[in-house]
């Protein structure tokens, strides 16, 4: 069947364009007559063809709007619609559902629940620490890297709700916003010890070209990937963006963060080494 918008060829049982989306018309619709009820009004006038299928106008403008919501106009944005787009993203005050309003079924008869989280970890020879005080105290200070072995047990508590309809677990708002701040935390503890590995692979090894573009490289991915990391943990356990229950200021706080993170590392990765260096007057 040809699409009478884009002239493409689509299956014979398609109703809509498989090129650009747009309503498919039987091929003998050209042949279309047009009866006029004396009892209805222009919008209730009917299309049809010689297999007796009908259908409004009316009918047809619902349903290229909703093509239209499924597949919107290719429209090429310059950088100023991009950056008023960016700019009214960040003054957007957040509106969402309480928690008790399932974010899969939208059921709002979510029960709450507490989930006791016990973290156990097992620290071993830090080769940060190790690296640090090598730098610092020469070979003897590989005995750094030994500085808080042993094990840690953390165990917090968190607010989460359950839909009874459909099962969906998702956690609070406000333990998402606390939690989102100790990972930000977290983000920034790494990025610094990020920083001080790559100084030292940067200065310390026989760098070429090659390696030392991925090292600089690495100083940007770094800590995009980590807070891609924790965005995509945030919307999975919220069951929806968490940019949606952000308020501008802390959406705005969140992008000097992240900028600060990147260049917390591209600076420690550049600099740090030789201002250590300079420093013990080395």
């Amino acid at each position: 069947m040809k699409c009478m918008n884009c002239g493409e060829d689509s299956s014979p049982d398609a109703k809509y364009c498989e090129n650009c989306g747009h309503i498919l018309l039987p091929d003998d619709f050209t042949d279309q007559t047009v009866s006029r009820s004396t009892e209805s009004s222009h919008s209730n006038e009917v299309y049809g063809n010689e297999n007796n299928q009908t259908i409004t106008p009316t009918e047809i403008k619902e349903m290229e709007t909703s093509l239209e919501r499924i597949f919107p106009p290719n429209k090429e944005e310059g950088i100023r619609e991009r950056w008023e787009r960016w700019k009214q993203m960040l003054n957007t005050a957040p509106v969402v559902s309480p928690d008790t309003v399932c974010p899969v079924c939208e059921q709002d008869n979510c029960t709450i629940f507490v989930k006791s989280i016990t973290d156990v970890k097992n620290h071993g020879y830090r080769w940060g620490s190790g690296l640090c005080g090598m730098c610092l105290m020469g070979p003897f200070g590989l005995l750094c890297g030994l500085c808080g072995t042993g094990s840690e047990i953390h165990t917090k508590d968190e607010t989460w709700w359950i839909c009874p309809s459909c099962g969906k677990k998702h956690i609070s708002q406000q333990t998402a916003l606390e939690k989102s701040d100790l990972l930000v935390s977290s983000i920034f503890t790494s990025c610094f010890a990020i920083g001080c590995v790559l100084s030292l692979l940067y200065y310390t090894l026989d760098v070429y070209f090659i390696l030392g573009l991925i090292i600089f490289i690495s100083g940007f991915a770094v800590p995009i990937s980590f807070w891609a990391n924790m965005i995509s943990t945030l919307d999975t356990e919220l069951g929806f963006p968490v940019i949606d229950i952000l308020s501008p200021e802390q959406k705005k706080s969140w992008v000097k963060k992240f900028i600060l993170s990147i260049v917390l590392v591209v600076a420690i990765q550049h600099w740090g080494l030789p201002l250590l260096y300079s420093l013990l007057g080395g």
